[in-house]
């Protein structure tokens, strides 16, 4: 029942897209779930670096 109730939470988050947003740039973070895979995007922009999970 744990599992099922962590694998339900996982799912949900691999399918959000978050956006943060600075003074300098806009920064969009999301990860894409396709079967198993999960895809973590970095964006980096001057120095600063936004990475997810």
């Amino acid at each position: 029942m744990k599992c099922q109730l962590l694998d339900k939470r996982l799912n949900e988050l691999m399918m959000m897209v978050l956006v943060r947003q600075t003074e300098e740039c806009n920064m969009m973070l999301h990860m894409e779930k396709s079967d198993m895979l999960m895809l973590v995007a970095e964006i980096e922009v001057g120095d600063k670096t936004a990475d997810d999970v």
